[in-house]
């Protein structure tokens, strides 16, 4: 949106007072041009980057490498219980060995591969080869009929939709008691 800067600078002070926060594909855009800007070369790679990246030379100096120094310390991933968050899409997801790339741009690039993105991950899931339910955002639910992904995004991006929250403890509960749960209802 167009107050990434300010929305940066709530989270910061959210994973300040103890909450989990992860990194994004826009994060890490917002990273490499921080270096480019350093080395006294400008990049920036979409317009919706360049529009942060003119509000974040807007900072102070200090106010910069701090935000910057946050960002790089952002883990790509979150794991609770049986959950694990990413930004992005991922047919496969293990914490040791599950690339930070994938995590935060997906790890299908191709949209033809990424129609079928969580229905994958999900037979992955029911062979017991992904351990964890994920939730995820980037991009709108690629199958609703699955039960081991949820999207926050739900077209949010290009299509003018909505950015969606849900309580953890609220899926952790009915995944105990059904691990076929559909969590799209627990969506607000």
């Amino acid at each position: 949106g167009r107050q990434s800067i300010e929305m940066l600078q709530f989270v910061k002070r959210m994973s300040e007072n103890g909450h989990a926060v992860i990194a994004g594909n826009h994060d890490n855009k917002l990273i490499n041009f921080y270096k480019a800007l350093n080395e006294g070369r400008i990049h920036v790679s979409s317009r919706s980057s360049s529009e942060t990246a003119m509000e974040f030379i807007k900072l102070e100096k200090d106010k910069q490498k701090d935000l910057y120094k946050w960002l790089l310390e952002l883990n790509h991933y979150y794991v609770k219980d049986d959950f694990a968050f990413t930004h992005s899409g991922i047919t496969y997801f293990d914490p040791i060995d599950t690339p930070r790339s994938f995590c935060l741009y997906g790890d299908q690039r191709h949209k033809e591969d990424r129609e079928n993105i969580d229905q994958d991950y999900d037979e992955l899931k029911n062979k017991n080869i992904n351990k964890h339910f994920l939730i995820r955002g980037h991009n709108s639910l690629t199958d609703t009929e699955q039960t081991s992904v949820v999207s926050l995004d739900n077209d949010i991006g290009f299509k003018g939709g909505t950015l969606n929250c849900l309580r953890l403890e609220d899926c952790i509960e009915a995944k105990k008691q059904n691990p076929n749960a559909n969590l799209q209802n627990l969506i607000i």
